[in-house]
């Protein structure tokens, strides 16, 4: 069914039969309230033409209902939150499904009465829903001292130690067309080649005298190469298998490994600091690292319930 079809469809169903003739009609009736607040019926009707996802009224309202809940208790996203949320998912469609063919995604788009505001419109505020449910669930984690102690092995090893370490990664993934050796033609190959070419000068670098901040700036593809490699804090899985063995075998500040290859490329890693982990040390560091992993499905479902709780939201049936 052409989308056309869909939304003439819902209207009916929600309109009756004289939907054709009403839709341009003054619309004084509602399609339900929140907190006492009439929803226009015109809203949903607008938002029917707009809409990604499923074009049902339980949805309409409900991401309404979850905007007021979050203005209530705080958790309402900031309008730039919002915009740099949109644009991150359409540069990453554009990205992933067109390879960065902007024009093609808006051909498809086009296809289905779309166009890049519209899209931007409606995932807005599906975006602005999801924010605020996660802020909601965020704050609700406990972070009191006996829930944090229970997590410190989980983050910093057994028993508690915190590194600091700074880290070199050269990407086997990325083109190093530099470093390539002109005689492969294999592409994998080749890029493995010259990774590890670009980890030995790295290697080579440091072994001349070079602060290995100025040696992460110039050879390392991890993020935290704009701050001179600096992995802080760092975590015993932040690399897994011979990386973070030899990190947690480091002893002495200044340590510093040979390059060690890992399934994404070479690894070169420097011990900058090391102390034991109690809580009155990393109690804020700990909360942090705790608020900031990935909401849960449950976790999720109950920050939902809890904002909608904070409404009084009616249904009115349609006529």
């Amino acid at each position: 069914m052409s989308r056309l079809a869909t939304t003439t469809l819902c209207l009916a169903l929600l309109c009756g039969g004289a939907a054709a003739t009403r839709i341009d009609e003054p619309q004084t009736d509602a399609v339900g309230s929140i907190d006492g607040v009439a929803v226009p019926r015109a809203e949903f009707e607008h938002w029917l033409v707009e809409v990604f996802g499923p074009p049902n009224l339980a949805a309409f309202l409900e991401e309404r209902a979850i905007a007021a809940g979050a203005a209530k208790l705080g958790f309402a996203p900031k309008p730039e939150s919002i915009e740099a949320a949109v644009e991150a998912e359409w540069q990453f469609v554009t990205r992933e499904r067109f390879g960065n063919d902007e024009a093609a995604y808006l051909k498809e788009l086009a296809t289905i009465g779309h166009s890049k505001a519209s899209f931007r419109a409606a995932r807005s505020r599906a975006i602005a829903s999801d924010l605020a449910i996660e802020a909601c669930a965020r704050a609700a984690r406990a972070t009191d001292d006996p829930a944090l102690t229970s997590r410190l092995s989980e983050f910093y090893g057994d028993p508690p130690t915190r590194r600091v370490v700074r880290g070199i990664l050269v990407d086997r993934r990325r083109e190093h067309a530099e470093d390539a050796p002109a005689d492969v033609t294999d592409e994998r190959t080749r890029r493995t080649a010259a990774a590890k070419a670009r980890a030995e000068k790295a290697l080579a670098r440091l072994a001349a005298g070079d602060s290995f901040a100025d040696v992460a700036r110039a050879f390392s593809d991890h993020a935290s190469a704009s701050n001179g490699g600096l992995l802080e804090p760092y975590r015993p899985t932040t690399f897994g298998g011979s990386v973070d063995a030899t990190i947690t075998a480091f002893k002495t500040a200044g340590e510093r490994s040979a390059i060690l290859e890992t399934r994404v490329g070479y690894v070169i890693v420097e011990l900058v600091s090391v102390e034991e982990a109690t809580m009155p040390k990393v109690r804020d560091e700990l909360t942090r690292l705790v608020l900031d992993e990935s909401i849960m499905p449950d976790e999720r479902e109950a920050a939902r319930r809890k904002l909608l709780a904070q409404v009084e939201l009616a249904t009115t049936a349609p006529r």
